[in-house]
């Protein structure tokens, strides 16, 4: 009797045929360089013998050593491959992290990347892609790995901030939002109140407006007494959803600073 389908087995195919494509050229990229180096070699020596001159032998890598450019593109796609499977909404796929990063490289950093392909590419007929430009310069190496980090970093405070505004962050009570922050803080003051402080600053620093929001629920409560920012964030939706994200973004800095002083 034939083996049984089973369709979990084909569950990674897409992967696994996206993965298996991007070995492909990463091989074709290194056998052609390799190519290149042995005909630029030989050519030199030629030249030098014609002329009656001793060269110096080219410094090449041992036989089986692994090409160091190969390696730190497979970890960057292997790294911006695991950004967007983690955070999908921001980017949804391998090419759309390597774009955001090159755009990025182009308009703010002022790296003209045509120019650096048409540079590498050289007298080959084979045109390298944009990232084995980049494999070729350490100071390139560099700006691109910083710019990654950077938006790793920025993926998860704004997944952080997401999830602090959803249905069920929002169903708890302030005091149960702010609390994490108070324990990062180490703050010992009455009921966390220099951390409710710190995130009223933060608040209106972003623009929020508690005058308005105040003036808002006097006129829909009728109340005439002084309100208290507190009880604003407890009875308006919009505000204490502000609360909520400032609240993860000032967590996100302390989870940060904490890590950086480890290193």
């Amino acid at each position: 009797m034939g083996k049984r389908y089973n369709p979990e087995n084909f569950v990674d195919r897409v992967y696994m045929d996206s993965k298996f494509a991007e070995l492909r050229t990463e091989l074709i990229t290194y056998f052609d360089g390799r190519l290149r180096e042995l005909q630029e070699g030989i050519c030199t020596e030629s030249k030098s013998l014609a002329a009656g001159k001793k060269t110096a032998t080219p410094v090449r890598k041992q036989e089986g050593e692994p090409d160091p450019y190969m390696i730190w593109k497979m970890n960057m796609n292997k790294r911006g491959t695991e950004l967007a499977k983690k955070y999908p909404k921001q980017n949804d796929s391998l090419n759309t992290v390597l774009r955001k990063i090159y755009l990025k490289m182009d308009r703010q950093y002022g790296v003209c990347l045509a120019q650096e392909v048409k540079d590498c590419k050289g007298g080959s007929d084979k045109k390298p892609s944009t990232l084995e430009a980049i494999s070729r310069s350490e100071k390139l190496r560099n700006l691109f790995e910083s710019i990654l980090y950077n938006m790793e970093d920025e993926c998860k405070l704004r997944d952080e901030k997401t999830q602090a505004a959803d249905a069920a962050m929002l169903a708890r009570t302030r005091q149960e939002i702010i609390q994490p922050l108070i324990d990062a803080r180490n703050d010992h003051s009455i009921y966390g109140s220099a951390t409710y402080s710190a995130v009223g600053a933060r608040m209106r620093k972003k623009g929020i407006d508690f005058d308005s929001a105040e003036a808002a629920y006097r006129g829909k409560t009728g109340i005439k007494r002084k309100i208290k920012h507190n009880e604003l964030i407890d009875n308006d939706a919009d505000l204490k959803k502000k609360f909520a994200e400032t609240v993860a973004e000032m967590l996100h800095e302390a989870g940060k600073a904490d890590h950086e002083r480890a290193s």
